[in-house]
């Protein structure tokens, strides 16, 4: 009955609960309910052959149903699939272009809206793949499916600006504009033949729309080639380090989401705080609060990992240096670690000394003394270690000093978070710390963009989680991901660069619980950051302690 119960839910599950991004041809929800359409159909071909019929017939017409394409398929059952192309055809219909696992050519899928519902209306084999995981380049065009093969030299903007999108599909970020009247050069097509991939003297700029409402085509009979884009529009490459929790464990994932050389897309590494990938991408800095605390060093070619600090009680947040030489972290070092109970006597002038700051479950005892509690009050400094040594040196510091980011284009720069100054800056050659633009004590949890020109920060925006990023010169706050003044408010925090500064990838519980999301640097385009398979692995959880959930490096 659960397994029955759970097929007539995946159709409404997934028509729901998938987003996508607006279309030139079609609202935000008919997008959506088209991809949905689509990938509901791809998703239920991994099931059981015995137990999906309902679901094929759910998605599927009868006409796409009976195509030669629909009935190879009935018997068969592939372990995944991998969207390669998609977009708007101008009479209203939307195509998707798949590789499916264990099949020698890309799936073509036509979804229509029929009625009130949307449905798969045309179902095709299109070209020759050499395989699941490696994106093809094939010859020739095909604008729908069973269409005949044309192309085009060149592209002009008609009477509208067009995006230039890194990929070809709108979940992909937009890189540029074309303005009205430009005209480039087509180097390629999508698999679909939607998207253009357009190059200016020589040079790919990346992808724009095929929609003659848009772009006029000359010469009709130009042949180019069709390219197939990196099936993961995520932006940034190289691989992240994400952690599921503050003393978490640590996973390992490709950012485009490519399986590793034993097939699998998630890695398990070890457990602990603050993962922080080295600068070349080869090893992975983190902290253990067992045993007196500790700096440690994970080797991802090898799965071998080492203290290279120890008695640094509490560590936190390292951070490499440029040249990936030495670390810069916080600990704990002096103040209340734990709650303390003290009592002060009656004076002869019977007053009592004025009571500390915090002070709490203040009581006069029988005996005439007055009690009361401190909470704790730690002191965080900061620390540099020599990472082939081990050898360390005290930092200038605030009392309460958070989150270093080393500056990667100043190596004798480091910013941190002074709780008492707002964001600091720290010059590691004289040991001196100044500044860092106005003070601003909402600024938490910095991290530096990979040309060293911005600051992100997690920024406490009245009673919720809001990113910023700080220009380095001016110290300038720009807010990346407002909520709608009648919205109820959401979190978001813990920003990661990519490694090209293109996207930040963060934390945001928007969609009702924590979850790994993404976005371009200036905050537009926000969205999922992991492929439902993978997201599924690696549940999130913030506590806004400054904590480092994801690492995304080289």
């Amino acid at each position: 009955m659960l397994k029955k119960l759970t097929l007539y839910l995946l159709p409404l599950l997934i028509l729901f609960t998938l987003a996508a991004a607006p279309s030139a041809n079609g609202s935000d929800l008919d997008t959506t309910l088209a991809r949905s359409t689509v990938k509901g159909y791809l998703t239920s071909l991994k099931l059981n052959p015995d137990t999906r019929s309902g679901l094929i017939a759910f998605y599927l017409s009868d006409e796409a149903a009976g195509s030669d394409a629909a009935q190879s398929l009935q018997n068969r059952q592939p372990a995944d699939y991998v969207i390669v192309d998609e977009g708007w055809l101008d009479d209203g219909r939307y195509q998707v272009s798949a590789a499916l696992a264990g099949e020698g050519k890309l799936l073509l899928a036509e979804a229509q809206k029929i009625g009130t519902r949307w449905k798969i209306t045309g179902l095709g084999w299109g070209d020759a793949v050499s395989s699941f995981e490696q994106t093809p380049v094939v010859s020739g065009q095909r604008s729908a499916i069973g269409g005949q093969p044309s192309a085009v030299a060149t592209a002009k903007v008609l009477n509208l600006d067009v995006n230039i999108r890194s990929g070809p599909g709108l979940a992909y970020p937009v890189q540029s504009i074309l303005r009205e009247g430009e005209t480039v050069d087509i180097s390629g097509l999508s698999g679909l033949g939607t998207w253009y991939q357009v190059a200016r003297d020589g040079e790919v700029i990346g992808w724009i729309t095929a929609s003659s409402r848009y772009v006029s085509k000359s010469p009709a009979a130009a042949d180019v080639p069709v390219v197939m884009a990196s099936s993961t529009p995520s932006g940034g490459g190289g691989k992240m380090v994400l952690q599921s929790k503050s003393g978490g464990d640590f996973y390992l994932v490709n950012a485009d989401f490519s399986p590793f050389s034993d097939g699998s897309k998630v890695r398990y590494l070890t457990n602990g705080i603050d993962p922080a990938l080295s600068p070349d991408g080869s090893k992975v800095a983190f902290t253990r609060w067992e045993d007196g605390g500790a700096v440690w060093l994970y080797d991802l070619a090898s799965d071998a990992e080492w203290p290279i600090l120890g008695e640094s009680k509490q560590a936190k947040s390292p951070a490499w240096s440029p040249d990936g030489s030495q670390l810069v972290f916080n600990y704990q070092n002096g103040g209340r670690a734990n709650i303390e109970y003290h009592c002060y006597k009656m004076r002869s002038d019977f007053t009592y000394p004025d009571l500390p700051h915090r002070a709490y479950d203040i009581k006069v005892k029988d005996d005439g003394r007055l009690c009361f509690k401190l909470p704790p009050d730690p002191f965080w400094r900061l620390r540099q270690v020599d990472v082939a040594t081990g050898d360390y040196a005290e930092l200038s510091s605030d009392l309460y000093s958070f989150a270093p980011t080393w500056d990667p284009a100043n190596d004798w720069r480091v910013v941190f978070v002074a709780g008492s100054q707002g964001l600091q800056q720290l010059d590691v050659n004289r040991n001196e710390h100044f500044p860092f633009g106005a003070a601003d004590l909402r600024d938490r949890g910095s991290v530096f963009s990979p040309d060293g020109s911005q600051v992100a920060v997690s920024y406490k925006q009245h009673q919720h989680w809001e990113i910023y990023t700080v220009d380095a010169q001016t110290g300038d706050h720009v807010r990346l991901t407002p909520v709608k003044a009648l919205d109820e408010p959401f979190n978001s925090a813990a920003p990661a660069w990519s490694p090209n500064g293109q996207k930040i990838a963060f934390v945001s519980d928007r969609g009702g619980e924590w979850e790994f999301w993404v976005m371009n640097f200036d905050g537009s385009s926000p969205r999922l950051l992991l492929p439902p398979d993978i997201a599924a692995q690696i549940p999130v959880e913030y506590n806004g302690v400054d904590e480092r959930l994801i690492s995304w490096g080289k």
